[in-house]
């Protein structure tokens, strides 16, 4: 048990080691822990998928900068695991199964929840539940007002009061978590303006609820793209992505085609596969593209969806079948999913769908390792789409029932401003 707190130990002098300095001391014997430390939970609506929770976790990791910019702060980001309902093969998902963690804490403190349990009396305790509420009648940028909770958005839901204390999920940990207060906040801003509600709060452990409803600060700039690009895939799934490069030709195209849920959810902007496969025979035919990789969480009742598989097209999608890939055997939706996103970014030309966050993810890799935007913002076009070609010129456009002959570019708005802002930049696929 020493040994495990003294590793644990160690991993928090990493993440709060002098990053201008790389002598700075990490694990020898004489260092102490900083005092007084605090850590930060958060959670986000159990509805949010993977990609989505990235997002998030930049304004978490913005707001533990904001907090240890002041005087006499001392805070570790504790990363809560994925839950992600687009996967049906596992349960809650560390963040070292995914990313590269000692990149994380270049840029913040983190630890995995399961280090923070390690490091905790049982059960642990958190001293605050802080719970986020929307109302837009405070005016953007408003202070957070204490509130009740209300009905409709209870975190009742999540968490009961049993005992004198709150019970309740705690990440699949509820019977090794408890917290001593919940109170439910109004929120209508960034997360600079809940900076000073935190600083204020007594206590060692802090849980932020439904953290995603506090907005970004300073979307979009240096800031927002130094923690951005710290979010750097493990080494082990670029690894699998690179050994199963060769496996393609050298110059293909991919396609993130977003079906299940989104057949219903946003019907309009899902094309019908006559479409898909005409456009994808144009663009492939333009540009000598040998092959189509295609990602896609269409399931094994999609008729649909087979009715693509089974075009002309030459088409490949990963295997994580022993006998036809032995390195992705085993892997979970959630890794295949990431190995997916890193042979989206590394093809030739990208064709996303609309309001996907997993389409946005591959767009800023693809920005990173340098793709010309022209060949990102390609989406298949849908009946009421204007459509136009990867090069911005116009191209057939769709009319009533149909949906043109070749993709529509999508607008893409926030781009990482000049050169590359972070020492990350060319990690992210890593080929070589």
């Amino acid at each position: 048990m020493l040994l495990r707190v003294f590793a644990l130990a160690c991993i928090l002098a990493l993440a709060h080691a002098d990053l201008a300095d790389p002598a700075t001391p990490g694990c020898e014997s004489e260092y102490k822990l900083p005092e007084p430390m605090r850590y930060l939970l958060y959670t986000v609506n159990r509805g949010e998928g993977f990609n989505s929770a990235r997002d998030v976790y930049v304004r978490a990791a913005h707001l533990v900068q904001l907090l240890n910019a002041r005087a006499g702060q001392n805070w570790t980001l504790v990363l809560p695991p994925f839950a992600n309902p687009h996967w049906h093969d596992e349960q809650d998902q560390s963040w070292s199964r995914f990313f590269d963690i000692d990149l994380l804490r270049r840029e913040t403190p983190v630890i995995e929840l399961s280090e923070f349990l390690a490091l905790q009396p049982q059960p642990a305790v958190v001293d605050h539940i802080l719970y986020l509420q929307h109302n837009f009648s405070l005016g953007y940028g408003a202070a957070p007002v204490p509130a009740d909770c209300l009905p409709e958005d209870y975190p009742g839901t999540h968490f009961q009061q049993r005992g004198g204390v709150w019970r309740g999920h705690f990440f699949g940990n509820g019977d090794v978590m408890q917290a001593t207060r919940l109170s439910c906040f109004d929120v209508f801003g960034d997360i600079s303006t809940f900076v000073d509600q935190l600083i204020g709060e007594p206590g060692t452990a802090l849980l932020v609820g439904r953290l995603e409803r506090l907005m970004h600060k300073d979307y979009g700039m240096t800031d927002f793209w130094r923690i951005r690009q710290s979010l750097v895939f493990s080494a082990r799934l670029r690894a699998i992505a690179r050994a199963y490069r060769p496996r393609l030709p050298a110059a293909y195209a991919a396609v993130h085609m977003r079906r299940n849920d989104f057949r219903y959810s946003h019907a309009d902007s899902v094309a019908p596969i006559g479409a898909a496969v005409s456009q994808l025979q144009t663009l492939t035919a333009a540009h000598g593209i040998q092959a189509v990789y295609i990602a896609s969480d269409a399931r094994e009742d999609d008729v649909e969806f087979r009715e693509l598989l089974e075009s002309n097209l030459t088409l490949v999608r990963f295997s994580t079948l022993p006998t036809v890939f032995p390195a992705g055997a085993g892997l979970t939706e959630g890794e295949q999913a990431v190995v997916d996103q890193l042979l989206c970014t590394a093809a030739d030309i990208f064709v996303g769908s609309p309001h996907s966050t997993f389409t946005v993810r591959i767009r800023e890799e693809r920005d990173y390792i340098g793709k010309p935007l022209n060949t990102s913002t390609l989406i298949i076009c849908t009946a009421t789409a204007s459509t136009a070609d990867e090069t911005g010129t116009a191209g057939t456009a769709g009319t009533a029932g149909t949906a043109g002959t070749v993709p529509c570019t999508e607008e893409w708005h926030w781009r990482p401003p000049g050169p590359a802002v972070s020492p990350y930049t060319n990690r992210s696929i890593d080929w070589e």
